[in-house]
Parts: structure tokens; sequence; C-alpha cells
């Protein structure tokens, strides 16, 4: 999720019951659109900051309408209540920094450290993108990253217990269009007896074998999934549940608009599932699930929850610490699908 910068070529109207989404649209998180900021750690909801510079961040609320189009309407941010914590004790996703993985509970509301990657050549460097900018967990629960590398881009094995990390296989740019978000899909959606890997990126959405770890294009960008494959986001994709995209809207004068997305994978098919209420307050950069609930973390430091069905975003009292700038989350493809009770 690296912030690189990029033009915006097209414009796609989307229709969302009576409006029009017409805009030129990007998704931002694994990366910054041109003409689209994340909000600095000083600006943005709830603590944080940027990686290796952030200072605490403004008390947590709902944000602006950002850059919706004219006649988009942008929903207030949920105030809804999660389900009571479960009595399973892992009930928790992944999130990392470029530099470290860390494990969220969010029904407990907690958030612990894992350890540093110890892979990436030279160390993680913010200023340059330099790190591991996602991970991605199967069914197995086992773990992988895609980092930043000489050549541009490198899979690597994590552990997810320590976050130590091994070089799996090197993704040369040329190739690779900006793949800055992976996420595993459950056997059965792009092979009948493995679980693939999905790499989504700047025009291309991509497959990997990690067996056999070179990208295999699915689809190449179209109208209908420009404003997916724009600027790489984050997504994430569940056993029985489906694969979730966080995604921005470009709108006027550099805001933007968040919103839940589903994704069709074999077809590239995306359909809306509703703005998340929070404008241009959370710049959302990593994609979790959990019983029947999508997580998101932030740049600058946040977690929110997800409504599946309206888009809506909780921020959660979570004490992320300071000055840590999220660029990627995953969980397995195996979590529950619906809430605890």
């Amino acid at each position: 999720m690296a912030a690189h910068s990029f033009s915006y070529l097209r414009t796609l109207c989307t229709s969302i019951a009576a409006g029009c989404l017409g805009a030129a649209v990007g998704i931002v998180g694994c990366s910054a659109a041109s003409g689209i900021t994340p909000p600095d750690a000083s600006t943005a909801v709830g603590s944080g900051g940027s990686d290796g510079s952030g200072g605490a961040g403004g008390a947590g609320g709902s944000g602006g309408s950002g850059g919706c189009a004219p006649d988009c309407e942008t929903s207030s941010v949920s105030s809804s209540s999660l389900p009571d914590p479960p009595d399973d004790p892992d009930t928790v996703f992944f999130a990392n920094t470029l530099s470290e993985l860390f494990r969220i509970d969010p029904y407990k509301l907690t958030i612990d450290s894992v350890g540093q990657f110890d892979c990436i050549a030279g160390g993680a460097d913010p200023v340059n993108s330099k790190g591991v900018w996602d991970v991605a967990v199967d069914g197995d629960n086992k773990m992988y990253g895609i980092a930043s590398s000489p050549v541009g881009a490198e899979l690597v094995l994590i552990d997810p217990t320590n976050a130590h990390c091994t070089h799996v296989a090197d993704l040369p740019w040329q190739h690779v269009g900006y793949t800055l978000a992976i996420s595993f899909v459950p056997k059965g959606v792009l092979h009948p007896d493995k679980e693939i890997l999905v790499a989504q990126g700047l025009y291309q959405l991509h497959s990997i074998d990690v067996d056999n770890p070179q990208l295999n294009l699915l689809h190449d960008v179209s109208e209908s999934m420009y404003w997916y494959t724009k600027a790489g986001s984050d997504l994430v994709s569940v056993e029985g549940a489906g694969t979730f995209v966080v995604a921005a809207q470009q709108g006027g004068q550099g805001g933007y608009t968040q919103y839940l997305l589903k994704l069709d994978v074999p077809l590239g098919d995306i359909s809306v599932v509703g703005p998340t209420g929070t404008g241009s307050t959370a710049f959302f950069v990593g994609a979790a699930y959990w019983g029947g609930t999508v997580y998101s973390v932030t740049r600058g430091g946040e977690v929110y929850s997800l409504d599946t069905m309206s888009g809506l975003a909780t921020l959660l009292n979570i004490a992320v610490p300071q000055g840590t700038a999220f660029w990627g989350a995953g969980v397995s493809t195996k979590v529950p699908i619906t809430p605890p009770k």
C-alpha cells in the first residue's frame, strides 16, 4: 500500500439506489491515488500517526462527507454496538505496518504486537514506502506478505507467531502493476482443490499459486473494473461470505468517500454494499473479516468495523500504539461467518 501517485484516465458512473457516482474513480488504501491524499496523523480520527513520525491523532468521531458526488448521500458513522465477546480466545485478525505485525481482537478491543519483520533488506523505510505492504492468511493459517524489493516487489512467507519472514519469489514491477494488496480466496473460487492468492493492484487483478509463485493475470482494467483496480486498496475473502473490498471514490478538491464493495473474483464484477459514512476522515488501508463483519484499519492507526449489509463504519475503541501507521490487514479464509452468541 505504498503511497505512489497515479493519474486518473476515465470516468465511471455507478448507480446506487437513485443516485449516480459520477467521478474519476480510484481505489485508495494500499496506495494513494493522484488527487487523493490520506489524512495525516494530526487530522485522522483516533490515535496514531505516520510510520516513524506520527504523533497522537484527534479524538474519534464521524467524518465529513468528503468527495461524494452531488447525487450521492453519505451516511453518518454507525453507532451500533458489537456482539458480546465470544468464548474463543483466538478471535483475532492481523494488521501490519511496514515494519511490524499485530494481532487485533475486535471483540475484546485489544491489540498486541507479534514482532518486527526481519526480512526487509536495510529495514523498513516509510519515506520510500519500503517494507511489508500487506499480509494474507490461508485456511491452514499460513501467512504470506507482499513486500518491497529491489526489483519492485516480493512475496514473503511470514511466521504469524513472531513475524519472522523469508523470501519466496520476486514480483517485478513490469508484471506486478503495482501489486499492493493480497488475499487468499477459498478452494473452489479459482481452483477446485487449492486456495489461491489474489493480488490486487494498478489496473489489474492477478492470481498467484504459492506452490509455483508467479503472477497470472485474471482481469485487466475495464470500465466495470476501473474503480477497483485503478490504485490498490485491500480485499478479504472468507469461505461462505465472499470477497469484500474497501475502496474510495475521488471527489472534488482532493476529497474522497469510502465504500465497502463485494467482488466476484472469477468474473471481476463489483457490486456496491454502501458508503462507510466516514467521508475523508478515515483512509482505509487494510481489510479483514470475522463473524459477519468486515474490519478495516487506517493509515492513521485506527480500527473500524464495517456493516456487510450497509457498509456503515464504526470506530472501535482500541488503544493502538501512538505513531502506528497501518498498511494492510489479513485473516484466515476459514473464520466464522456468523456473529458469536
